[in-house]
């Protein structure tokens, strides 16, 4: 089976210290004891991601807020590190997998297993005939929500609402073009309201991958038949345009629309400039993310 792509914060590079010269020397060491107490687990235990809880909630519960917010975003890579190191080892437990291929959910090592991934923020997830680990859709929200600053709080949120409706699969949308629309909007507004988040970067990766698949479509949801615009995403862009036609997105969309418009909406190399001048990447031929 293919690893799905598990995890948008992979690509993402995070700054371990958010503004750390303005702390004093207590504040820095409980993030350098952090790392250092992060560093001993073992990334292929998943108790490992409820000790790790265990010990933030512990040290930082009255900490100030930059300093939560850093040792949070530790956490949160630590928790996408014991996932993606747990993934060969689950796949390699073949009497597990294959009690789960059969659908034998009263075997006791099946209802252990799935006790240990609510325990840890966890869920079991299949995707192209196969089973994989994956987040729970609320876990850092729910779980941090009361720690972390209102840009991360809003951030988790988003997500959250992300993943339970998950995003694509086998170059598929799982969504509708409105509801992408809408989480292009959402992105875009988050990245106005906190230009300084910390995950910012996760943000405008998400707004990036939303506006190119919203304009290029994907290989299983497309957007034309034999280069000629769908009768209904006609219908999707001049409402997306309509509702936002005050936002940087809205303009983009409406310049895309009028250039295939005014081509009797066939997609022709007309667009190329386009896409170079405001960064569109095409997604055919591209598995994007599960969520």
């Amino acid at each position: 089976m293919k690893k799905p792509f598990l995890l948008l914060f992979l690509l993402i590079n995070i700054p371990l210290f958010i503004g750390c010269n303005n702390y004093n020397n207590s504040s820095e060491n409980l993030l350098i004891n952090f790392r250092t107490y992060l560093d001993k687990l073992h990334k292929d235990d998943l108790a490992s991601i409820s000790h790790a809880s265990n010990e933030f909630r512990k040290n930082f519960s009255a900490a100030e807020p930059g300093i939560r917010d850093s040792a949070f975003i530790d956490f949160r890579s630590f928790y996408y590190d014991v996932i993606n190191s747990y993934y060969e080892i689950f796949l390699n437990n073949k009497e597990l997998v294959n009690k789960l291929n059969d659908n034998k959910n009263e075997d006791i090592q099946v209802q252990q297993f799935k006790i240990t991934l609510e325990q840890n923020g966890l869920r079991l997830s299949k995707t192209e005939g196969g089973y994989y680990i994956d987040e729970k859709p609320d876990y850092l929200y729910e779980n941090f929500k009361i720690f972390v600053s209102r840009a991360i709080n809003d951030f988790l949120l988003i997500r959250s609402k992300e993943l339970e409706e998950g995003f694509s699969e086998d170059a598929k949308l799982l969504i509708s073009y409105k509801s992408l629309g809408e989480r292009i909007t959402t992105w875009e507004k988050y990245l106005n309201k906190y230009p300084s988040s910390p995950l910012s970067a996760e943000a405008k990766f998400s707004y990036h991958l939303y506006l190119s698949t919203f304009i290029t479509g994907l290989d299983n949801s497309p957007i034309t038949t034999d280069d000629i615009l769908l009768p209904e995403m006609k219908n999707i862009y001049t409402d997306f345009i309509q509702k936002n036609n005050n936002s940087e997105s809205g303009k983009l969309v409406e310049k895309f629309y009028t250039i295939i418009s005014n081509n009797n909406f066939h997609l022709t190399s007309a667009l190329d400039d386009f896409y170079q001048e405001n960064q569109i990447e095409s997604m055919k031929g591209i598995e994007p993310p599960t969520r």
